[in-house]
């Protein structure tokens, strides 16, 4: 049997539900986390973490995408090359992974 990593939208309609088909079914998730891109004119999301936001606030979001629903391994961006290259802002999201032991998967939106 191929098992495979899924990554889901941290917004998507019946996560706790897809998530128990997809571990029926050997598979892993991952969490979907909408960031801010480069481009001002693409809309990330609902729940999309931007690099004006301080880290009090970087926190409540990943909280607010996260805490709803359980079954996830760690964390990749959806969009996010503005983002993820921002080191303040990446560092306070790694903290706050690292703190509930999830790992990241870079999407590589951006070489920076």
């Amino acid at each position: 049997m191929l098992n495979t990593t899924l990554s889901l939208m941290t917004y998507a309609d019946g996560l706790p539900g897809l998530v128990d088909q997809a571990h029926k079914a050997g598979h892993e998730i991952m969490a979907h986390l909408p960031m801010q891109p480069i481009d001002p004119k693409e809309h990330p999301g609902p729940g999309a973490l931007l690099v004006n936001m301080d880290e009090p606030t970087i926190r409540r979001v990943i909280a607010s995408d996260l805490d709803g629903w359980k079954g996830y391994v760690g964390v990749n961006n959806h969009m996010g090359s503005k983002f993820t290259a921002d080191r303040g802002a990446m560092t306070s999201l790694m903290q706050e992974l690292s703190a509930r032991g999830l790992l990241f998967l870079d999407s590589l939106t951006t070489g920076h």
